[in-house]
């Protein structure tokens, strides 16, 4: 089973391989999909699977005893999820894409702090564990003292240790200036 909810948000013109058209794989992969990512969609936990009838014919039995279906004022909004919105889509990853890249350079021009940009999603994860600060204590300081909260990269396994993951998929002017008041407790640690 595969998440692959970031698929249609990829930039510089990157293409998306999804697993289940790989040799061998249709037969054997459930792919997630939906909305709630590149149309910011997350709290109407609305998507779909693709996979072998036998997987969707049990994803199906499952869900009829976990839950309702999906709320019936929100089907309607996979009708322009599932429709040509190739312009739309060209936009909005645009977008991202340059947002992607200011919170990239902002970061870079921190001594120290160290981050690649992603080539999909809406995340960055910077490594600053030059800083000599663990991932745990940071988040509580940024928290605390400058009103924003991350991800602490503890929460990602071990690798993450030294990182924080943010979602840039926000409000430009709002998301700059959160950026801004992070590097500068970054610069001043």
């Amino acid at each position: 089973m595969v998440d692959q909810l970031y698929c249609r948000l990829v930039y510089e013109g990157r293409s998306f391989e999804h697993l289940a058209a790989r040799d061998g794989m249709k037969e054997r992969t459930a792919t997630l999909l939906g909305p709630s990512k590149t149309e910011s969609m997350s709290g109407y936990r609305l998507g779909l699977a693709v996979a072998p009838p036998v997987i969707i014919d049990r994803m199906e039995q499952a869900l009829s005893i976990l839950c309702l279906r999906t709320p019936g004022y929100n089907q309607h909004l996979l009708k322009r999820w599932m429709a040509d919105d190739n312009d739309w889509l060209a936009e909005r990853t645009k977008q991202h894409e340059e947002l992607r890249d200011l919170v990239v350079a902002k970061f870079r021009a921190v001594d120290g702090v160290k981050v690649s940009p992603p080539r999909g999603s809406s995340y960055v994860f910077p490594d600053f564990s030059a800083r000599g600060i663990t991932d745990h204590e940071l988040a509580k300081r940024l928290k605390q003292e400058a009103g924003i909260l991350v991800s602490p990269g503890y929460q990602f396994g071990v690798r993450g240790q030294g990182h924080f993951r943010i979602n840039f998929s926000q409000d430009p002017a709002a998301m700059a200036a959160s950026v801004d008041r992070i590097c500068k407790m970054l610069k001043d640690l």
